[in-house]
């Protein structure tokens, strides 16, 4: 709505549409992202990505980072060498993120992005003393000692 005029280049998907971003990867030349998986999932499936915020897997090396606005025309205009992001590393990554990182949590209502750490479950420090919560036994092993603990053991 803002701007209403765009570039003959650009398409605006509407939600209405229901059209899924994985039946357009076969036509996607570069994905530009702000946050989430698809970024990730877009270079999973060899698409060259520009991120315009900082998802978990920017500063790998695999995405474009623009740091000015020229620097970004320049990698939408193709006027940049296209990058050869390694596979490995993030397959890798997407492993670790996607699979190994789930980590249970039942100390707050809520985990993910909660940083005011209101909502406890528990009613007294007694509960989360050693031995009366697996889970944060657990992490603290990882901390504590994690040359005899195996990290993915939940």
């Amino acid at each position: 709505e803002k701007y209403p005029e765009m570039p003959e280049n650009v398409t605006i998907i509407r939600p209405e549409l229901k059209i899924k971003p994985y039946d357009l990867f076969p036509y996607i030349d570069l994905g530009v992202v702000f946050y989430g998986t698809l970024g990730l999932e877009m270079l999973l499936s060899d698409i060259p990505v520009m991120l315009a915020a900082k998802p978990p897997y920017s500063s790998l090396g695999t995405a474009y980072e623009p740091q000015t606005v020229e620097e970004y025309r320049k990698i939408l205009m193709g006027d940049v060498e296209q990058m050869k992001p390694d596979k490995d590393l993030i397959q890798l990554f997407a492993y670790f993120y996607f699979l190994r990182t789930t980590i249970p949590w039942n100390l707050t209502k809520q985990a993910y992005d909660d940083c005011r750490f209101d909502g406890f479950t528990f009613a007294s420090l007694d509960d989360i003393a050693p031995g009366k919560n697996k889970y944060l036994d657990h992490i603290c092993n990882c901390i504590l000692d994690p040359e005899n603990t195996v990290i993915e053991g939940w």
